[in-house]
């Protein structure tokens, strides 16, 4: 019989936006049980894994923008750097390195790892994010729009099922209520944009 641990929120905010060699990433962080982000791990994240970025930055379908999760875990250092090409596609590449030597950074051997539910949650954002700032329909794509658009992370329960959700990014739904609690809003609509780096919180 399988023994899970129950879901705790994690922790997550925006951390910065960094240019490395043309590039425009947007960093986020995630520490577990309320524990401060260490700063060793965010400089060397940003330090090693960015590099790992392909150029040139900027193709025919490549945009030079995208994200990085450093993610402080129980077992490991994670860093999950993610970025756009072919309209809508998000190509990944994920790093570790043990909990008590950030600069130990290395490429994930097994390339089945993806994600944990708790980067999922940025990755979420991030797709909305795309999806109404340069897939929109009604206004000229705008990667300048997408990079303001920054997750910061506040917990509320939801009145009907009790669960822990990010309240900034999420709102409830009634229609597919026997789904999911809450579905992610639009970020832009008619009169600009709903979430920004100032108005998210």
């Amino acid at each position: 019989m399988h023994n899970f641990e129950p879901y705790v929120s994690r922790p997550t905010k925006f951390i910065d936006q960094v240019n490395s060699e043309g590039w425009r990433i947007k960093v986020y962080g995630i520490s577990p049980k309320s524990k401060p982000l260490p700063a060793e791990v965010v400089t060397e994240g940003m330090a090693n894994v960015l590099s790992h970025l392909p150029q040139p930055y900027v193709t025919e379908q490549r945009y030079g923008v995208g994200f990085l999760i450093i993610h402080h875990g129980i077992m490991r250092n994670w860093y999950l750097l993610d970025w756009w090409e072919k309209e809508d596609i998000i190509h990944h590449k994920l790093f570790s390195s043990p909990l008590n030597k950030p600069s130990a950074i290395s490429r994930e051997p097994d390339k089945s790892l993806i994600a944990c539910v708790h980067e999922l949650r940025v990755i979420a954002f991030e797709s909305e994010a795309w999806i109404n700032t340069v897939l929109c329909q009604n206004d000229t794509p705008s990667f300048d729009n997408y990079l303001k658009l920054r997750m910061k992370y506040r917990i509320v329960p939801d009145p009907v099922t009790n669960y822990a959700v990010p309240s900034a990014a999420m709102r409830h739904s009634p229609d597919d209520r026997g789904l999911f609690a809450y579905r992610i809003l639009p970020l832009f609509d008619a009169t600009g944009p709903r979430y920004t780096s100032s108005s998210v919180a």
